[in-house]
């Protein structure tokens, strides 16, 4: 469960990535930048969140 929940955040900060990229080819390389910082902080407590709520066993 903690492997899913942690290639999802994977998956996610990708995302993020490329939607930073595209961002950055059509507007400004300060707002891409912003935006991932903003997204890689929203997907990091994500799957912080998740973990904790695996209970202290990790949902094994």
């Amino acid at each position: 469960m903690i492997v899913s929940i942690l290639l999802h955040g994977a998956t996610a900060l990708v995302l993020v990535t490329l939607l930073a990229w595209a961002v950055a080819a059509w507007v400004s390389v300060w707002l891409a930048a912003a935006l991932w910082v903003a997204g890689a902080i929203v997907v990091m407590l994500v799957v912080v969140l998740a973990r904790g709520a695996l209970g202290p066993r990790g949902g094994g």
